[in-house]
Protein backbone atom coordinates (compact mmCIF):
# COMPACT_ATOMS: atom_id res chain seq x y z
CA UNK A 1 0.00 0.00 0.00
CA UNK A 2 3.25 2.45 0.29
CA UNK A 3 4.46 1.61 -2.88
CA UNK A 4 1.52 2.94 -4.39
CA UNK A 5 0.46 5.71 -2.38
CA UNK A 6 3.51 7.14 -3.00
CA UNK A 7 2.80 6.98 -6.60
CA UNK A 8 -0.65 8.39 -6.48
CA UNK A 9 -1.21 11.95 -8.09
CA UNK A 10 -1.93 15.02 -5.33
CA UNK A 11 -5.79 14.59 -6.11
CA UNK A 12 -6.16 11.06 -5.59
CA UNK A 13 -3.67 11.16 -2.58
CA UNK A 14 -6.35 13.94 -1.57
CA UNK A 15 -9.16 11.48 -2.09
CA UNK A 16 -7.82 8.80 -0.42
CA UNK A 17 -6.86 10.57 2.65
CA UNK A 18 -10.68 12.23 3.11
CA UNK A 19 -11.67 8.37 2.80
CA UNK A 20 -9.05 7.21 5.27
CA UNK A 21 -9.98 9.99 7.95
CA UNK A 22 -14.44 9.07 7.53
CA UNK A 23 -12.99 5.91 8.30
CA UNK A 24 -11.15 6.08 10.92
CA UNK A 25 -13.99 8.75 12.49
CA UNK A 26 -16.70 6.35 12.29
CA UNK A 27 -14.41 3.67 13.73
CA UNK A 28 -13.57 5.38 17.09
CA UNK A 29 -16.98 7.25 16.59
CA UNK A 30 -19.05 4.46 16.29
CA UNK A 31 -21.35 5.07 13.08
CA UNK A 32 -19.86 2.07 10.77
CA UNK A 33 -21.11 -0.40 8.64
CA UNK A 34 -19.69 -3.37 8.91
CA UNK A 35 -19.68 -6.20 6.75
CA UNK A 36 -18.04 -8.75 9.05
CA UNK A 37 -18.52 -7.07 12.52
CA UNK A 38 -15.34 -6.70 12.71
CA UNK A 39 -13.24 -3.38 12.11
CA UNK A 40 -13.92 -3.59 8.41
CA UNK A 41 -15.87 -0.11 8.90
CA UNK A 42 -17.84 0.72 5.05
CA UNK A 43 -18.15 4.42 4.43
CA UNK A 44 -20.90 5.48 2.80
CA UNK A 45 -20.40 6.25 -1.25
CA UNK A 46 -22.34 9.59 -1.14
CA UNK A 47 -20.94 10.62 2.23
CA UNK A 48 -17.39 10.45 0.74
CA UNK A 49 -18.34 12.01 -2.23
CA UNK A 50 -19.64 15.18 -0.54
CA UNK A 51 -16.47 15.27 1.87
CA UNK A 52 -14.18 15.11 -1.11
CA UNK A 53 -16.60 17.78 -2.90
CA UNK A 54 -16.65 19.84 -0.27
CA UNK A 55 -13.06 19.73 0.45
CA UNK A 56 -12.94 20.52 -3.30
CA UNK A 57 -10.98 17.20 -4.26
CA UNK A 58 -13.17 17.01 -7.08
CA UNK A 59 -15.44 18.81 -9.23
CA UNK A 60 -17.60 16.26 -11.33
CA UNK A 61 -18.68 13.11 -9.94
CA UNK A 62 -17.39 11.44 -13.33
CA UNK A 63 -14.05 12.00 -11.97
CA UNK A 64 -14.51 10.76 -8.99
CA UNK A 65 -15.85 7.58 -10.04
CA UNK A 66 -12.66 7.23 -12.45
CA UNK A 67 -10.06 7.74 -9.26
CA UNK A 68 -12.04 5.10 -7.28
CA UNK A 69 -12.09 2.82 -10.18
CA UNK A 70 -7.80 3.31 -10.44
CA UNK A 71 -7.80 3.06 -6.35
CA UNK A 72 -9.73 -0.45 -6.63
CA UNK A 73 -7.31 -1.29 -9.63
CA UNK A 74 -4.40 -1.09 -6.81
CA UNK A 75 -6.35 -2.57 -4.12
CA UNK A 76 -6.20 0.74 -2.02
CA UNK A 77 -9.38 0.38 -1.19
CA UNK A 78 -12.66 -2.21 -1.40
CA UNK A 79 -16.21 -1.90 -2.85
CA UNK A 80 -19.32 -3.38 -1.23
CA UNK A 81 -23.27 -3.06 -2.95
CA UNK A 82 -26.24 -3.10 -0.71
CA UNK A 83 -28.93 -3.97 -3.26
CA UNK A 84 -31.53 -3.93 -0.63
CA UNK A 85 -30.94 -0.39 -0.13
CA UNK A 86 -29.26 0.47 -3.33
CA UNK A 87 -26.55 1.82 -2.11
CA UNK A 88 -22.25 1.67 -2.04
CA UNK A 89 -20.10 1.31 0.25
CA UNK A 90 -16.12 2.09 0.40
CA UNK A 91 -13.52 1.27 2.76
CA UNK A 92 -9.42 0.79 3.08
CA UNK A 93 -8.77 -2.26 3.78
CA UNK A 94 -6.43 -2.42 6.45
CA UNK A 95 -6.10 -2.10 10.30
CA UNK A 96 -7.01 1.01 11.91
CA UNK A 97 -3.38 1.70 13.10
CA UNK A 98 -2.36 0.93 9.50
CA UNK A 99 -4.43 4.03 8.34
CA UNK A 100 -3.04 6.03 10.59
CA UNK A 101 0.47 5.03 9.66
CA UNK A 102 -1.14 5.91 6.26
CA UNK A 103 -2.11 9.15 6.77
CA UNK A 104 1.36 10.11 8.55
CA UNK A 105 3.07 9.43 5.34
CA UNK A 106 0.85 11.57 3.25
Amino acid sequence: MEKVLRSLAPRHEEVFRILAELQISNIEGGTSISNTGEKDVFIDYKDWWEACSKKMAVSKETEFKSMIKELTDHKMIEFMADGSVGKSYIRIPASVAKIQDLLKQM
